[in-house]
């Protein structure tokens, strides 16, 4: 009685399977997402400071 508790009777899979594979595909999204994050953050800090280098460079143009 105890199996027939533990298995899922659609697929035949113990909820510890069911559990590893979630696992398996929670882990694998959070990787791609994780290096998704650090491209992004390093382009948007090149282009902040590419940008302040211009600002700094074109600070003598300024008239007030």
């Amino acid at each position: 009685m105890l199996i027939m508790n533990n298995m899922d009777i659609k697929r035949g899979e113990t909820k510890m399977e069911k559990v590893y594979k979630i696992l398996k595909s929670v882990g694998g999204t959070n990787i791609a997402l994780g290096v998704l994050f650090i491209v992004v953050g390093i382009t948007l800090g090149v282009i902040n400071i590419v940008s302040g280098a211009k600002l700094l460079r074109n600070r003598r143009n300024i008239l007030f």
